[in-house]
């Protein structure tokens, strides 16, 4: 019969402590190698490189077949990104150079995923070794990743900003010392794949005077056929800065919409914007933010860049290092002289400097300016507000300017364009049109 524990003397008190521990320390030690030496991610390992060897067998070639099986490199692989940050994605993700050459060829060229890694764009854990871990926060799909862009309920310009500023953190400074920035990825979307351009006869369509002053009337044309008679009585009247007479004139008139935006592109800015001035000074535009905010310092920039930037290539294309350069040479002036250059192929969206110069292709957030408010719990969400955020992200570190505003950008120009080196034949003109009287 066993004794009870409190009628134990001390050496047999002592003994059971010691082998129950010895018993429980044996167990954890097991525990402990038996987790090491088959840890979670040895199984989804051993079964992507039996999968990689039998799709290698599949194909007759059976030298790459036993490399998955026998020579591959096992246990946890890790990789190194420039920013001294580690990912272990390829642990269990054992073709990286099939993921890279895939990522190359459908989603963007200019991320290898060698140098950029996997949680950039999919999120997750970089350094989990477990699926639930390192699958945490995972987007795998376009759909997934695109999801809170358009969603009413979240910030939607947020995830965008949050990835280009992620990219920058992984991504060396550019390689020129007269420019303290990284480079400008707004031209990419959140699933890592570049954006398209719009063009600036798009955005003009509402970022213009001549628009505004279309859009103010909305309500009031009425559904008719288009007259020359009524372009001429609508172009008088803007000539005339006579806003109160458009709206007689439309109001009671049979007006299409058609024949204002005939009038308003004949007519000088100038004549157009005035107008606007007469329509506001008369009470009739309460909120400016329902015509996109189009103050007088709108319509000087739109007009002065149309002017001037929008044209640049014109003026580059007869200088005569241009014309004589070949198409190196002239690529470098292609670069900062038109808009949405793509140096891998040699063409550009837009010739000049026009507004996705700057504001980055509008994919994304023309659509979302595009979109009506909608009511969610609580207020309103409105889309718009958010594309304007995109389009105006002007971080130093964007490098949005300096990229081509550099002291050293014209260095490739020969010594003796004009008696005036490395500038180009023009001075300082505030529009085309200065450039143009005076010569």
């Amino acid at each position: 019969m066993k004794k009870p524990w409190l009628d134990w003397d001390l050496d047999e008190r002592v003994d059971f402590l010691f082998t129950a521990t010895s018993v429980f320390l044996f167990l954890l030690t097991g525990a402990v190698l038996f987790k090491e030496f088959t840890p979670e991610y040895k199984k989804y390992q051993d079964q992507a490189y039996m999968e990689l060897a039998e799709q290698a067998e599949e194909a007759g070639d059976y030298d790459l077949a036993d490399y998955w099986l026998k020579g591959a490199e096992k246990g946890i692989r890790q990789q190194f990104l420039v920013n001294n940050e580690v990912e272990r994605c390829i642990t269990c993700h054992v073709d990286d150079a099939g993921i890279e050459a895939w990522h190359l060829e459908n989603v963007n060229p200019r991320f290898p995923t060698s140098f950029y890694g996997c949680t950039v764009c999919h999120g997750g854990e970089m350094l989990s070794l477990t699926e639930h871990k390192a699958h945490h926060g995972l987007k795998a799909t376009r759909k997934e990743m695109e999801v809170k862009i358009w969603d009413p309920n979240e910030d939607n310009s947020k995830p965008l900003i949050d990835f280009w500023t992620r990219l920058q953190e992984i991504s060396p400074p550019i390689d020129n010392p007269t420019i303290q920035a990284h480079p400008d990825y707004r031209d990419v979307n959140i699933t890592g794949e570049q954006q398209q351009y719009v063009t600036s006869s798009f955005c003009l369509t509402c970022h213009s005077p001549e628009s505004a002053l279309v859009e103010i009337f909305e309500d009031e044309y009425q559904t008719a056929d288009s007259k020359e008679s009524n372009i001429d009585v609508l172009r008088a009247y803007i000539n005339n800065q006579d806003a109160q007479g458009l709206l007689d004139f439309i109001s009671t008139g049979n007006v299409p919409q058609i024949d204002m935006q005939a009038a308003v592109a004949e007519v000088d800015q100038e004549a157009i914007r005035l107008t606007l001035v007469d329509y506001e000074n008369r009470g009739y535009i309460e909120d400016w933010a329902s015509l996109h905010a189009y103050s007088e310092r709108s319509w000087w920039h739109i007009n002065r860049w149309r002017d001037s930037k929008f044209k640049t290539f014109e003026v580059v294309k007869q200088q005569q290092d241009y014309i004589d350069g070949d198409e190196e040479y002239k690529a470098n002036c292609k670069s900062c002289h038109t808009t949405g250059y793509n140096k891998a192929t040699n063409t550009f969206v837009e010739e000049g400097v026009t507004c996705e110069a700057c504001h980055g292709p509008g994919q994304v957030f023309s659509a979302l300016m595009s979109m009506e408010v909608v009511d969610v719990p609580g207020g309103q969400h409105s889309f718009q507000g958010y594309g304007a955020a995109l389009a105006s992200i002007n971080d130093a570190r964007n490098n949005m300017c300096a990229t081509c505003h550099s002291p050293n950008r014209h260095e490739l120009r020969p010594n003796d364009v004009n008696g005036e080196p490395k500038r180009l034949q023009t001075g300082r003109y505030e529009t085309l049109s200065d450039l143009k009287d005076s010569e």
